[in-house]
């Protein structure tokens, strides 16, 4: 008898299947991607250098490799890679910590007292990263970015939330930044994540307000093929 199960499985479930020899894993593209949202209302991250510094600080292939067992790569695009509106030009922003540490310093962020934090004018670069507690990976990939953000100098506190106060807080733009996580499906619709429209009143989330932005939303939406 064969026994067909098509599931999606923790990342750590996978080396403990594959060393069954009465089963066969098949492993597959997912179709979702989490991610570190920041809230540009925040003075903090309203640079856009800044934000690129605090990229290029967060290895992201460790997170991979180290939280997902290598059963994953880093995003790059809102899309799925395997339709029409994934841009296959586009590169990973780069681990490089050095580099985010001149960026900082540019704008202002350095270590002025010798403690081993940032900071600007008296102020250190410090905030808090909210998530919801039941999900494992997450709060993982919160403590690693902790870490790894510390190595430059940025005070990270990692607030673990139940679920419903997560979505509360986050609807109400009442975080600095958090981690969560879209499931796609094939229809290409930026309009929620990208239109202005949404930037006061979102139906959601996560929302922008970038004027050059708004033709390309607009002429790819309800797009299919």
């Amino acid at each position: 008898m064969v026994l067909l199960i098509t599931m999606a499985l923790e990342s750590d479930a996978m080396s403990l299947l594959k060393n069954l020899p009465s089963v066969n894993v098949l492993i597959y593209p997912g179709s979702g991607y989490d991610f570190l949202a920041w809230n540009l209302n925040n003075p903090m991250f309203s640079s856009k250098k800044i934000r690129q510094a605090l990229t290029m600080a967060i290895n992201r292939q460790e997170l991979v490799d180290g939280l997902l067992y290598g059963y994953g790569e880093i995003a790059v695009s809102p899309e799925l890679p395997l339709l029409w509106a994934f841009n296959k030009n586009l590169k990973p922003w780069p681990y490089d910590p050095a580099n985010a540490k001149i960026k900082l310093e540019e704008e202002g962020w350095k270590d002025s007292d010798g403690d081993g934090w940032i900071d600007k004018n008296g102020q250190p670069f410090k905030f808090s990263i909210k998530t919801n507690a039941a999900n494992k990976l997450r709060r993982d990939i919160s403590i690693a970015i902790q870490a790894q953000l510390k190595k430059v100098g940025i005070n990270v506190e990692i607030l673990s939330m139940e679920w419903t106060s997560f979505i509360a807080d986050t609807k109400k733009r009442n975080f600095e930044s958090y981690i969560s996580g879209w499931r796609l499906n094939f229809t290409v619709n930026p309009k929620e994540l990208w239109h202005s429209k949404y930037a006061k009143k979102p139906p959601d989330w996560d929302t922008t307000k970038n004027g050059e932005w708004k033709p390309e939303v607009h002429g790819s939406y309800n797009r299919t093929s």
